[in-house]
């Protein structure tokens, strides 16, 4: 989908900003440079939220169902469009930035929402870090991001800066694949 429209306003929301992008993530490995090519996937997840019972059912874009079994309805949000419009941005600068470490390979990232303390508040980005044999290819898919005041609870490791989660990665790729 390349553009999302409103039906009650008409508006239209462009979307191409997420389209399937390739990053080099420059790293330093036994002394030698080395640049990592990610291909970075955008979830719809960037740009849509669950629906609330009170919101009409027409608003709906789709429907996914959770790993505890309920369904999931899903409608367009303004605010995750707006804010997904600097993924790419971000993305691109996450080599030395703060993220933390989740179950099967995941990774978060927090955009402060506020200046100093120590805060958990902010835009959370959930990726994660994937190999497709297939394609041949390393890459991060970016599942959702949402604003919080807490972190999300599929946090499991304490921050490191993106390079030292993705070396590990990528030296274990590397092992299992020879096209790495």
């Amino acid at each position: 989908m390349d553009e999302y429209v409103d039906l009650a306003t008409g508006r239209k929301y462009r979307l191409t900003h997420l389209g399937v992008s390739k990053v080099s993530f420059p790293l330093k490995i036994d002394g030698v440079i080395v640049a990592i090519d990610l291909v970075v996937h955008y979830a719809n997840h960037c740009y849509t939220r669950s629906r609330r019972p009170e919101e009409g059912e027409h608003l709906v874009l789709f429907r996914e169902r959770l790993s505890d079994g309920t369904l999931d309805e899903r409608i367009f949000c303004p605010l995750r469009w707006q804010f997904s419009k600097g993924l790419p941005a971000i993305v691109a600068a996450l080599n030395q930035s703060l993220c933390y470490g989740g179950r099967n390979r995941e990774i978060f990232y927090r955009v402060k929402s506020d200046i100093g303390g120590p805060s958990t508040k902010g835009w959370y980005i959930c990726g994660r870090l994937g190999v497709s044999a297939k394609r041949q290819q390393l890459f991060l898919s970016i599942r959702s991001i949402h604003h919080r005041t807490n972190q999300p609870h599929d946090i499991r490791r304490p921050g490191k800066r993106f390079y030292e989660i993705l070396i590990p990665f990528y030296q274990a790729q590397k092992a299992t694949y020879p096209w790495v």
